[in-house]
């Protein structure tokens, strides 16, 4: 599989921020890290994140609706939508789990059938 090379990765930032945002937001993130955790700069750094996720993928939109496309401004966002992918890849895998190196969408510790939310 060769995404670098596709017209259009099919791959959407926005996506990975929703997650991210509605994992955060469904989790007990205070009672599992402890009463002394400060968890309000992590939650502006994920609505941060999912603004900027908002703008790029607009702007991606944009290029690939367009009638004469540059191929060499379509290959930067592919690329750019890959390296935003590879930031969510740990090399050393997970704790316990070194086949599974992706830190949101691995399978469960319990099973392998349901996702777990950031193994806590």
């Amino acid at each position: 599989m060769d995404l670098a090379c596709e017209n259009q990765v099919q791959l959407f930032a926005t996506s990975y921020a929703e997650y991210v945002r509605d994992t955060l937001n469904s989790t007990n993130l205070q009672e599992k890290l402890g009463d002394n955790a400060q968890t309000s700069m992590l939650f502006e750094a994920v609505n941060a994140f999912n603004d900027q996720a908002v703008l790029y993928d607009g702007k991606r939109a944009k290029l690939f609706n367009k009638q004469t496309q540059n191929v060499l401004k379509m290959r930067r966002m592919n690329d750019q939508m890959l390296q935003l992918e590879k930031c969510f890849i740990y090399a050393p895998g997970l704790p316990g789990r070194p086949a599974n190196r992706h830190l949101l969408f691995a399978p469960s510790v319990l099973d392998s059938y349901s996702g777990s939310v950031w193994h806590l």
